[in-house]
């Protein structure tokens, strides 16, 4: 794996990212997922991180006429967890962000399935703010 290349299409072109989705279907209310993407005008980026490390590529098209299109390669849960692993030791900008990422999906993975207590809620939406600060 070339951890070093996507660690720096992460620090420059990238985000890692924990997003907050409200439905009345939670058990709560809302969920709280872990995200790293990638976002280049140019489709060889976005081809490269999924030939190497198989994430899904989504084209956004142009908002305006003098836009151009936009590719993401974007890690989602525990495919994102995966990639802050391998590129942690070479990330320059985004190390914070990846580590509270870490720490915020392994909370999860904890927790499983089970009904999530009002005290691991805190814990995620503490992550969720901390990660907002840092972005």
């Amino acid at each position: 794996m070339d951890w070093a290349r996507l660690a720096m299409a992460i620090d420059c072109e990238g985000s890692i990212s924990i997003s907050k989705q409200t439905r009345k279907i939670y058990r709560m209310g809302e969920r709280y997922l872990l995200a790293v993407a990638v976002y280049n005008t140019n489709y060889i980026l976005a081809d490269w991180c999924q030939f190497f490390f198989g994430p899904n590529i989504s084209k956004i098209k142009k908002q305006q006429s003098h836009h151009k299109t936009l590719y993401v390669a974007y890690f989602g849960a525990e495919e994102a967890a995966w990639v802050l692993e391998g590129v942690l030791p070479y990330l320059l900008l985004k190390k914070e962000q990846a580590e509270l990422g870490l720490e915020f999906q392994s909370v999860l993975r904890n927790s499983g399935r089970k009904i999530v207590t009002i005290d691991k809620h805190q814990d995620r939406i503490r992550m969720y703010l901390r990660m907002k600060e840092l972005n």
